[in-house]
This record gives C-alpha cells, sequence and structure tokens, in this order.
C-alpha cells in the first residue's frame, strides 16, 4: 500500500484516537481497556512532534509520537539531549507496506536534527514485529531499565544518534 508521511497536527486527532484505540486496546496487545479519545490525542500532540502515514485517500494508516525529555510523556529520557519515541501504531490493513520502519525512521532523523544524542522507547513483550523494525534500525536492548506496566515487565531499547548530524543509517 503506497504511503505518504507529513507532520501530524491537531485535526488528525480523530483519526489518531481510532488507530491508537484498534492499536493498543482491541487488539489485546497491553492492558488498557479504555479507547483513546480526542482530548486525550489533542493533549498529545500539543506536548510532542508527531508524524502520521497517509494512503493516497488520504486516511491516517500509521503514527508516531517523538517526545524531548522533560516532555510529560518523555519517562526513559536522562538528559537534555535524549528524546523518547511513542506510540507507534500501524492499521493491521496497512502492515508490512513499510510505514513501521518510516515512521521511526522520521522519529531517529527528527531527534537528529535536534542535536539529540539518544532516543529512547518501551515495547511489550508480544511487539515482536515492533521490535524487528527497532534491532534493525540500531536499536539496542537496554534490560537495565526494563521497568513493570500494567503488570507486565516492558522491554527498553534505546539507539545512541550521530553527533555531528542528521545521518541516519
Amino acid at each position: 500500500m503506497p504511503f505518504e508521511l507529513r507532520p501530524a497536527e491537531a485535526a488528525d486527532a480523530p483519526a489518531l484516537a481510532r488507530l491508537w484505540t484498534l492499536a493498543f486496546v482491541e487488539s489485546g496487545t497491553t492492558p488498557r481497556t479504555d479507547p483513546y479519545d480526542e482530548a486525550e490525542v489533542s493533549r498529545l500532540l500539543a506536548d510532542n512532534d508527531g508524524c502520521v502515514a497517509t494512503a493516497r485517500d488520504g486516511r491516517v494508516i500509521g503514527a508516531v509520537l517523538l517526545a524531548d525529555h522533560g516532555a510529560p510523556s518523555a519517562h526513559l529520557t536522562a538528559g537534555t539531549r535524549d528524546g523518547q519515541l511513542l506510540l507507534l501504531a500501524v492499521d493491521p490493513d496497512a502492515r508490512s507496506a513499510g510505514a513501521g520502519r518510516a515512521l521511526v525512521t522520521w522519529c531517529l532523523e527528527s531527534a537528529a536534527l535536534r542535536g539529540l544524542l539518544r532516543v529512547w522507547l518501551w515495547s511489550r513483550p508480544g511487539q515482536s514485529a515492533a521490535h524487528r523494525i527497532y534491532e534493525s534500525l540500531g536499536f539496542e536492548r537496554s534490560p537495565e531499565n526494563d521497568f513493570e506496566a500494567g503488570g507486565e515487565q516492558v522491554k527498553v531499547y534505546v539507539r545512541p544518534l550521530p553527533p555531528d548530524g542528521p545521518t541516519i543509517g
């Protein structure tokens, strides 16, 4: 499925609420039971930079957020030159087209352009497709930072970035 990336906008809140509810609530991959609502998504978009993948018809088929150190959602960052990848999701009907990888690459490039030196993320054990993307893009496990969320141990990953520019390879 062909897609394009663009910055997330406030007008995307309804589509992102549906996508994240599908990916994280209805799928059963997280213990969360309440759907994402537009107000929550609007707060997340106000606090973080986001990117969406859209199909040719304009429909949002994927999304990710990048939080800077100090943002309310950046729980893992250790310093001002750290960022955190949040809420990577791709519509199940659009998977295997490369949107997830493209969204993570966008985060890495955006972080490098800001002068960040590391990007952190956490993921649930059952999210193996996402783990493969992270590892293929140079994220390394950081088991000493694993923690419990919603009754299960989550995996923490970190990706060092080049100190001299945005080249991500």
